[in-house]
């Protein structure tokens, strides 16, 4: 679980967001579209890297039809 940038400080928020996006892209690329999904909505959602994000939640959504 995330904390308040004010309490963990920016930085450490930023790796932390980093490295849920590393995985998501991870989950995509081996076709584990649901988890990857629950990642990118995730990042998505703390505007971090909401282009690349949203991009990879339409891929999803094209290759889960």
């Amino acid at each position: 679980m995330l904390l308040s940038c004010r309490i963990i400080g920016r930085g450490v928020e930023n790796a932390m967001l980093s490295h849920i996006l590393k995985d998501a892209k991870n989950l995509y690329k081996s076709e584990n579209y649901s988890e990857a999904r629950y990642r990118f909505e995730y990042t998505a959602s703390k505007n971090y890297k909401p282009a690349g994000s949203n991009y990879y939640l339409g891929e999803i959504s094209y290759y889960s039809k």
